[in-house]
């Protein structure tokens, strides 16, 4: 896959004495490039790139030295600007280049895209067209995973709904247990009085009894509605008969009327 090489100045470069000092760093950074001493090679060729901005053979050598310490973003700027220099004979290599450290990137798209425009640049590029089908399949492997990715997504999305929704069945399923567990509360309602007569079982009424209160307010001149003799008035009654009362009617009446104005009529 890799076809890294540092190049020379090219012949546009003139022999002056500017010329000569780039062509002295480029052509140092080589020979370190060449002894693997890739850190001082890379000193060199950005010493070059200051005293020819318009060059691209330093930033296409200083690409080089980035993308043999595993540098590959700065590898990939340095070759932009290298194309960008309209570099002529360095652009069919310098989309090679380009591809190469995408690839390493894992930019598969772009990578096929650059080591396609090398190759329309030269067809016959055994390299390049390695390179791109590597890149291609590599293209396809990680479709392939993305796509059982999302689909990893998506089923996992579906099993957080479900149990989430077992979740919500089973509290509504609890608080309703829990409701129909609790006795129901009656309303507050006012208590009703009985009333003064209440019905026995047998369908006859019930004597609400008359308190001390409630004889105190009677009328003068009525009967008591008890009518029982104590055993003191029971003699009395036994003596007037004796003594020839008029009648036990009479005696009773007599006897048993609350004081007060006489009746309005006999009883």
């Amino acid at each position: 896959m890799n076809r890294w090489l540092p190049v020379g100045l090219a012949c546009l470069l003139a022999l002056t004495a500017c010329g000569q000092s780039v062509e002295k760093l480029n052509n140092a950074g080589n020979k370190a490039f060449a002894n693997k001493d890739y850190a001082g090679a890379l000193a060199n060729y950005q010493q070059a790139q200051n005293k020819a901005p318009a060059a691209a053979q330093p930033h296409y050598n200083a690409a080089n030295a980035y993308y043999r310490q595993q540098q590959f973003d700065q590898a990939q700027k340095e070759i932009e600007q290298t194309l960008a220099k309209n570099s002529g004979d360095l652009t069919q290599a310098g989309f090679y280049n380009l591809g190469n450290t995408l690839y390493q990137q894992k930019q598969f798209d772009a990578a096929i895209a650059a080591y396609q425009e090398a190759l329309r640049l030269n067809p016959n590029d055994v390299a390049a067209k390695h390179n791109l089908e590597l890149a291609l399949q590599q293209q396809q492997q990680q479709q392939q995973k993305d796509q059982q990715n999302g689909q990893q997504q998506q089923q996992q999305k579906h099993q957080q709904n479900d149990q989430q929704a077992q979740q919500n069945n089973q509290q509504q399923q609890n608080d309703q247990s829990r409701q129909n567990q609790q006795p129901a509360q009656p309303a507050d309602q006012p208590q009703s009085q009985p009333p003064n007569n209440q019905s026995q079982p047998n369908g006859q009424p019930v004597a609400t009894p008359v308190g001390p209160e409630q004889a105190q307010k009677q009328p003068a001149g009525q009967l008591q509605t008890d009518t029982g003799l104590t055993p003191a008035q029971a003699r009395q009654l036994f003596q007037a008969a004796a003594k020839g009362t008029k009648s036990l009617e009479e005696y009773l009446q007599q006897t048993l009327v609350a004081p007060g104005p006489p009746p309005a009529k006999d009883w």
